[in-house]
């Protein structure tokens, strides 16, 4: 049976155990919230060297990185396949994995989670409504090609 570390509301997280399931993978799951002082295991440093969600462990192997983790489970559990046997579509969704996961995660997900949850729920800091605005009205549009206006007042009246 293989552990997972992360944390439910985790995309990232998310992935890895849906995989495991269509995979029929037997997991155990590890609530580790690596935002909040004193959450992750003693050892976190060692199984996350990034400090970041999710984390694998399948007896002494131990993987960081959720597009690695769905992988290596696609090599251990050949059936069903996770990508398509086409090199061209397999390349394209690499391609949409990392761009989903790394610029649209990082660019936008991310500084929204951190100003309307992490920084007013946990850090007990105001949100910088400045930031959040520029998400909406420049970086989100231009990384999802989305209506500018309609998506900031969609996300002040959904988050108020």
């Amino acid at each position: 049976m293989i552990t997972i570390h992360g944390v439910p509301l985790s995309v990232h997280t998310r992935k890895t155990i849906v995989t495991a399931i269509l995979k029929k993978i037997d997991y155990k799951f590890e609530v580790v919230i690596p935002v909040i002082p004193g959450n992750p295991p003693a050892n976190w440093s060692a199984l996350s060297p990034t400090g970041l969600i999710p984390v694998m462990q399948d007896g002494d192997f131990t993987l960081a990185d959720s597009t690695a983790i769905c992988l290596y489970l696609d090599r251990k559990q050949p059936a069903p396949p996770i990508c398509p046997a086409d090199i061209r579509d397999y390349a394209r969704v690499l391609w949409f994995d990392a761009y989903a996961g790394g610029t649209v995660f990082r660019h936008v997900v991310h500084p929204l989670f951190v100003q309307t949850l992490v920084r007013p729920n946990i850090r007990k800091v105001p949100t910088d409504r400045a930031v959040v605005d520029d998400v909406l009205m420049n970086v989100q549009p231009k990384s999802l090609a989305i209506s500018t206006s309609r998506s900031r007042e969609n996300f002040w009246s959904a988050t108020s």
